[in-house]
């Protein structure tokens, strides 16, 4: 390209030199970057291609910055370099119409080529085959494949990555026919796509098993004034993986609907995200909805004391706690009680992104507590009585027996039923002891 460049960026930022676009930007061939530190005035706009510009924070200052530097550079595609993904500078970039900005964190060689792509498939008709243009350095280093054809469907161009995924050589296909090259697509939904992208002249995006490569790709077709202009992104990865993830949601979902308790999960929006089968009959006994994921966890029909009660648990989740709670609820004029285990759901990055919960009706086990206790309160009372009623006139009697004097004047017969009386009531004596030591060792246990 004669050794000028052709692709001129301006990078505006505090200290636009020591960003990470700058470094990748010029360590790229064929690429120009220049950066502005200053904020009261900019430079000429003359041979800008894009402009890079950091946002750091969100303040009015910043704000009207940013509005001088887009009335400036009116014309000239804009992109924002965000230093967060905070929502106000999403809302920041749709208030000022800037379409194009990325986050520091997602900011890489290929996220940076292929937004100088798109950016430039945006700002022109789309003619990519002349050597000296912008779009050959670009198409040369996306990340995607790339193929572009006539209206005749000859192929005019092929990039590298198209080479390598297609396993065809650039000087042997161009000026061939597509189906002569690809025959197996002629036959598949992509052919459709592709005629409706040319004969309607709309953009076509189709997803799909390629006939040709055997990988999931995501192809987005272009109408061009000479014909037409496809994408093809290699998604197997993420299909695969989303597959998995598929898989692993189904014995997921198989594992839960095997447990006789109440299992299920949900997002900070406090939206479902999976739940058993048991869940799904209880709340709908208990609401008539039927839950799913992605519909709201708290449902209007609760009667109100217990809504914001399960609304203050799930918040308390959300927060990262996690704890244990027994709820009582009235269901067909009967009340149960359901102990409930709360647990946040946390990313490998340490964000609480749900609550993963856990219900089981403990109604039987209280009920039989409660039994145990009037059973205890029962025992109590009997021991007191024990203890105090029964020991009273034993006590009187131990008293009068003592009061018999064994002399030679009483009977024989006499004197023996004494010492029986006695011997009974000292039996009797032991016997309330014993039952009162039992008690006392049972309130003991209990408490």
């Amino acid at each position: 390209m004669n050794g000028t460049p052709v692709f001129e960026v301006l990078l505006i930022g505090a200290t636009p030199d020591q960003t990470d676009v700058y470094k990748i930007l010029t360590s790229e061939s064929g690429v120009k970057v220049s950066g502005w530190s200053q904020w009261s005035s900019f430079p000429s706009t003359a041979g800008i291609d894009t402009v890079f510009y950091e946002v750091d924070s969100f303040n009015l200052d910043s704000y009207l910055q940013l509005k001088s530097a887009l009335g400036h550079f009116k014309g000239v595609p804009f992109v924002l370099l965000f230093k967060t993904d905070d929502k106000q500078f999403i809302n920041l970039a749709v208030d000022l119409k800037v379409k194009h900005y990325i986050y520091e964190a997602d900011i890489n060689r290929g996220a940076v080529v292929d937004l100088l792509a798109e950016i430039t498939m945006a700002k022109q008709d789309f003619t990519p085959f002349d050597a000296e243009s912008h779009s050959i350095w670009l198409l040369e280093h996306i990340s995607d494949a790339f193929m572009a054809a006539d209206r005749n469907w000859k192929i005019t161009y092929v990039n590298k990555v198209a080479e390598q995924q297609y396993k065809i050589r650039r000087g042997e296909v161009v000026g061939r026919s597509v189906w002569e090259v690809f025959p197996k697509t002629a036959a598949s939904h992509f052919y459709d796509a592709y005629m409706r992208c040319m004969n309607d002249q709309e953009v076509v995006f189709v997803h799909g098993l390629s006939p040709t490569s055997g990988k999931w790709i995501e192809t987005t077709a272009y109408p061009t004034k000479d014909g037409i202009a496809v994408y093809f992104k290699d998604c197997s990865e993420q299909v695969l993986l989303q597959n998995e993830i598929g898989r692993q949601k189904i014995n997921l979902q198989k594992l839960i609907d095997n447990v006789n308790d109440l299992v299920w999960s949900v997002d900070r929006d406090m939206k479902i995200i999976i739940c058993n089968k048991v869940y799904s009959s209880f709340v709908y006994d208990m609401t008539g909805e039927v839950p799913a994921e992605g519909t709201l966890v708290l449902w209007k029909t609760f009667d109100d004391a217990f809504y914001q009660r399960r609304k203050s648990q799930y918040e308390r989740g959300l927060k990262g706690e996690g704890f244990v709670t027994v709820d009582r609820m009235e269901l067909n004029g009967k009340f149960i009680y359901f102990d409930t285990s709360f647990a946040p759901i946390i990313d490998e990055d340490g964000i609480v992104t749900g609550v993963c919960c856990h219900s089981r009706d403990v109604t039987v086990q209280l009920l039989h507590l409660e039994k145990i206790e009037r059973q205890n309160v029962l025992l109590q009372e009997i021991a007191f009585i024990q203890s105090h009623h029964v020991r009273a006139p034993l006590t009187k009697i131990m008293a009068l027996t003592g009061l018999f004097k064994d002399d030679e004047a009483a009977d024989e017969e006499q004197a023996q039923i004494i010492e029986y009386l006695k011997i009974s009531a000292l039996e009797l004596d032991q016997i309330i002891r014993e039952i009162v030591s039992k008690t006392a060792v049972v309130n003991h246990i209990i408490e």
